[in-house]
Parts: structure tokens; C-alpha cells; sequence
């Protein structure tokens, strides 16, 4: 149950957790790259055996988007799990490996993801992806005059 702050008379006796939170601002959200673009990108990952790792974070993140859809998942013979996901932007179904990332590698995934797909509103109509190991993520596209 959501309750505003004058509402709020603590919690009932039966209650087993409670937490406080603020809605973002409009400017505080977050404003992701269009769906293409991080569709791109995540096509581009499925080349760098080394970035499994961040292929299955932006595809959990592309499921929670429903750019993807989880159609199913399957076990190979080294006991790996394969998740098999559908695109219905681009009528493609694609295999991502599940590769858990490490803990210390999650803060690194995390600001990987972000700098290359977060923007601010003025970016996000034209941004292109930056290729994977990029450091200078989501760029703008300029026109050239003569």
C-alpha cells in the first residue's frame, strides 16, 4: 500500500516491513537510449565473447524494457543456461548466455550500461550507439554544412 507523507501514521502492529521512498523529479529521470539503439548495441555484444557478461545484463534490461521478450530458456551440455529471447521490433529471436556477472564486476557493468545508453533529452532523439569498450559512450550525431 502507498500512503503519502500526510497520511502516515507509522506502521500497523501486523505489518512485517515498511520503507520511505521519493518519486524522482522529471529531470532526475532516467532517460534511456531509444530501443534501436540499445538493440544495436546489443547485437554488436553477441560478437565479443568477452562482454557475455554485459549481453545478459542489456538483455535483462531489454526484457524489463519489452524490447525482448523471454520466449524460454534451456541447459546445454556443460550445464550453462541459454535464455531464448524474441524481438518483435525486428522479428528476430536470439540466444543469450547466462552469464552472471561477479560481484565486483557489477558496479563496472552498471557504469558501462549507463554511460552508453543514459543521456539527456536534448541526445536522446539523435544518439547512435557507441561501439562495445567505447569510452565516450552515447555520441550525437551533428550535421556537416558546406
Amino acid at each position: 500500500m502507498d500512503y503519502s507523507i500526510e497520511a502516515w501514521h507509522g506502521p500497523p502492529d501486523e505489518c512485517i516491513a515498511w520503507w520511505r521512498t521519493q518519486l524522482p523529479t522529471v529531470s532526475q529521470k532516467r532517460r534511456w537510449a531509444p530501443s534501436e539503439v540499445m538493440l544495436r548495441w546489443f547485437e554488436e555484444l553477441a560478437g565479443c565473447p568477452e562482454q557475455a557478461d554485459v549481453r545478459y545484463v542489456l538483455a535483462l534490461l531489454m526484457v524489463r524494457r519489452r524490447i525482448l521478450r523471454l520466449e524460454g530458456s534451456r541447459q546445454t551440455e556443460d550445464n550453462q543456461e541459454v535464455l531464448t529471447l524474441f524481438c518483435p521490433r525486428n522479428d528476430t529471436t536470439y540466444e543469450v548466455m547466462a552469464v552472471i556477472p561477479a560481484e565486483d564486476r557489477l558496479q563496472q557493468i552498471e557504469e558501462q550500461i549507463a554511460s552508453l545508453l543514459e543521456g539527456d533529452e536534448s541526445e536522446s532523439a539523435g544518439t547512435e550507439a557507441a561501439r562495445p569498450g567505447s569510452s565516450s559512450g552515447v555520441k550525437k550525431r551533428t550535421a556537416e554544412t558546406s
